[in-house]
């Protein structure tokens, strides 16, 4: 009978009453490849995070043109153009995951 890893993603027979994965040799989590193949459709996302996303990019924005990021030269400058950019870089996951999840949804 057909198995799959759900921990390493190998598919693999066995006649054994408990199969064991011949790569990672767990016993969790190896399921028969039918009913593996019925939970491993992907849930869709919700467009929530794409919302999210959008609002946090538009506050760091906000922030930006009022002026919130002319810090002081030297040190307290450059702290505070790497949390802009930390902040950006949260921002712009979020609108990635929020648009695949809409896009996901179109197909």
């Amino acid at each position: 009978m057909g198995y799959l890893c759900a921990h390493c993603d190998i598919r693999f027979e066995s006649s054994d009453e408990k199969p064991r994965c011949p790569k990672c040799l767990r016993l969790s989590g190896v399921a028969p490849e039918k009913e593996s193949a019925e939970q491993s459709t992907p849930r869709p996302r919700s467009p929530m995070w794409l919302i999210v996303g959008l609002l946090s990019a538009l506050v760091q924005l906000g922030a930006f043109l009022n002026g919130y990021l002319e810090a002081p030269g030297g040190a307290a400058g450059i702290a505070a153009m790497a949390g802009w950019l930390a902040w950006a870089a949260a921002s712009a996951a979020l609108i990635i995951v929020g648009l695949r999840g809409v896009l996901s949804r179109m197909h």
